[in-house]
């Protein structure tokens, strides 16, 4: 959903944030993303992630709503990252190997989307938590007090974390449209 030129009545945003740019989908669109108490949501309007099709825009949107960067200062910084998750629907295709990084930050995109739409993030099940704690594992290692993990995953594993992804991919598809 492109915004319009002022913020609307009905839009909702964490207020300290940062724009991020999410490649997906072979396009990329910006967003506007931060802390709300225990979980981290997106600008929304309604039910839908509100969408610019620049950083530069999202961050414009931002200044004039009155969000303010995670700093924490007052010197009007707003920071900017990237999110590609291509990797991931590569894998989901068939076409590469598991990039545990994009798996990963698909699979947490996917819980702030959802927190977004409904105050909270999923309940998982074991087998979730696993794939998730594994995931996690294989980009912060000293978690789990490794200097690196390369996980094994067994097919039941292989399966759910298939779905989950593919269940990423159609909520962001639905949610960013």
């Amino acid at each position: 959903m492109d915004p319009s030129e002022r913020p609307g009545d009905g839009d909702s945003a964490p207020p300290r944030g940062e724009v991020v740019t999410l490649r997906f989908d072979g396009r990329e669109v910006a967003v506007w993303w931060g802390p709300d108490g225990d979980v981290d949501r997106l600008a929304a309007r309604g039910r839908r992630i509100l969408t610019w099709p620049t950083a530069d825009a999202c961050e414009e949107h931002a200044r004039r709503a009155g969000w303010t960067g995670l700093a924490g200062v007052d010197d009007g910084t707003i920071s900017r990252s990237t999110l590609d998750v291509e990797p991931a629907q590569a894998w989901l295709r068939g076409r590469a190997a598991l990039d545990h990084g994009s798996a990963l930050n698909l699979w947490n995109f996917h819980w702030d989307v959802q927190a977004t739409a409904t105050g909270g993030w999923p309940a998982q099940k074991r087998v979730e938590l696993r794939c998730h704690g594994k995931l996690t594992a294989a980009n912060v290692p000293w978690l789990a007090g490794e200097t690196v993990y390369r996980p094994r995953w067994t097919a039941i594993e292989l399966r759910c974390l298939r779905r989950v992804l593919n269940e990423s991919v159609h909520a962001l598809r639905t949610m960013l449209s």
